[in-house]
């Protein structure tokens, strides 16, 4: 039999919680090309267990050609674990393709 002893002198414990960021995903995206405005709408929903304080959604938006055209973002101040709300993102009017656009989530531990 193989055997191995571990030896821990002085750990310093740190909860699990101190250690998990927020984890904010977009759902429901969709894109509107208007006259006076390019508008991105959709949801951020925080699937994980730490809440969220402050969610920044980047858009890069995208034409057909794959050329970048405009970025934009917006901010939702905290958002819950299992929480999702809305956002929209407003750019003066532009050629966008929908599949091409990215959407970029960023979130700060609350």
């Amino acid at each position: 039999p193989t055997r191995a002893e571990l030896a821990v002198g002085n750990p310093e414990w740190i909860s699990a919680e101190s250690l998990s960021k927020p984890d904010v995903v977009v759902q429901n995206r969709s894109l509107v090309l208007g006259a006076t405005e390019t508008r991105i709408s959709g949801t951020v929903f925080n699937r994980g267990v730490r809440a969220a304080g402050q969610v920044t959604i980047a858009a890069l938006f995208v034409d057909a050609r794959g050329v970048v055209r405009g970025v934009s973002q917006t901010s939702i101040d905290g958002l819950a674990s299992n929480e999702s709300r809305s956002f929209t993102i407003v750019h003066p009017p532009i050629s966008a393709d929908n599949a091409l656009t990215q959407l970029f989530v960023s979130a700060e531990s609350e």
